[in-house]
């Protein structure tokens, strides 16, 4: 698979570059035409990133952004009892996305 005139994630710092060409050969990455690193990405730009291990979001604690500020982990996010799953158990199922 060749993709053309996108913007790579590329090394350890995940730095982001302009690429001319980035050719994908099964699960492997064959070659990528690096530019220079990009500023900023334009709006509709393709973007790559490397696959990412042992990652994981809380988006369904998007609702609560700091309502456990200045509380104890216990007291914030420990189950059952905790303010996040006292105030997730409020929310509706549509809130939590």
């Amino acid at each position: 698979m060749e993709i053309k005139d996108c913007v790579v994630f590329y090394g350890p710092e995940l730095t982001p570059y302009w690429c001319d060409l980035v050719v994908i050969s099964g699960d492997t990455i064959a070659t990528i035409d690096r530019r220079e690193p990009c500023q900023s990405i334009d709006q509709g730009a393709l973007v790559l990133i490397p696959g990412l291990i042992n990652s994981h979001t809380h988006m369904g604690d998007s609702c609560l952004p700091d309502g456990a500020t200045g509380l104890t982990l216990e007291e914030g996010f420990f189950r059952p009892h905790g303010y996040k799953y006292r105030e997730l158990a409020k929310r509706s199922e549509a809130e939590h996305w």
